[in-house]
């Protein structure tokens, strides 16, 4: 087999692991080779030879080219490590700090609390896993006129489906639907689907075993003027707290005068099995309530 077969085959959009047996060893050590393959997979990264592996040519290749994951795990922390690397990354790919696993997060935290690619995660230029507190500073600093904030999250199976901004309560002003730009609405909800806030909360959302989960998330802003209360339904087309005989309120958010924080409440839903007799599947219903304090 020659290199150009070799590079057809992985271009092969139905190519299978199996499929890689066929090439030959040392094309993964030939640096010619690994550069056009890794422009077509990032998947051949666990192939490669281990020198290739920490080639900066070649690692920025698949960064570059690939908004996936999988070569991530193999890439050497010297490059994670070295905040120069990681500015000419996030230049080819704003997610690139968004893919790692958790066992990434302690050099993951160290690179976002620079204030320069903190800086880049706030002006919306990459994506970064905030934590608490510097997600709350960043989305403070884009809706520093609002006292409140009011966000619904669900899930279902192994997948979060994240969050979605309902509505506003801007400093000496009523709650309403949020008003704001769509494109600032859409950043701040990738800010906080990206965030670690549930690892914080000690939660698991969305978890492997539980059909759903959904509720209610808040963000005090400022302090509030008034004691805070928000009935949280899934009819998002509703007024604040506004109930129809159909409503079903999954959870209550309530808050004390001069709050300033993050507030998370609702309900995961866990199937515990098929009822014979209504003939319909049964689920055990569970309390999802934590709060964070800023």
């Amino acid at each position: 087999m020659n290199k150009e077969d070799a590079l057809k085959i992985l271009g092969n959009r139905e190519v299978k692991r199996e499929d890689y047996q066929k090439i030959p060893n040392e094309f993964w050590s030939d640096k010619d080779f690994v550069l056009k393959a890794v422009n077509i997979k990032s998947i051949i990264f666990d192939q490669i030879s281990d020198n290739l592996k920490k080639d900066r040519e070649v690692v920025l290749a698949a960064i570059k080219n690939h908004t996936s994951s999988y070569y991530i795990d193999y890439l050497d922390n010297s490059f994670i490590e070295d905040k120069k690397f990681v500015l000419e990354a996030l230049k080819l790919n704003k997610k690139f700090l968004i893919l790692f696993r958790d066992n990434y997060s302690e050099i993951i935290e160290k690179l976002i609390e620079d204030n320069e690619i903190f800086d880049l995660i706030k002006k919306g230029e990459v994506r970064g896993k905030l934590n608490s507190k510097k997600l709350y500073e960043c989305i403070k600093s884009q809706l520093s006129d609002y006292e409140l904030i009011c966000l619904t999250w669900s899930g279902g199976g192994d997948d979060f489906h994240g969050y979605k901004l309902l509505y506003g309560k801007k400093v000496n002003s009523q709650i309403s639907k949020i008003d704001i730009d769509e494109r600032k609405k859409q950043f701040i909800e990738k800010l906080i689907d990206d965030s670690t806030i549930i690892e914080e909360m000690n939660l698991q959302l969305g978890c492997a075993g539980e059909f759903f989960c959904n509720g209610g998330l808040v963000f005090a802003l400022n302090p509030l003027t008034e004691r805070f209360q928000w009935n949280i339904t899934m009819n998002t087309s509703a007024e604040f707290n506004e109930l129809d005989e159909y409503d079903n309120v999954l959870a209550t958010i309530n808050l004390q005068k001069n709050f300033i924080g993050i507030s998370l409440s609702g309900e995961n839903g866990e199937e515990v099995g098929y009822d014979e007799e209504y003939g319909e599947f049964q689920y055990e219903k569970t309390p999802v309530f934590k709060k964070i304090e800023i």
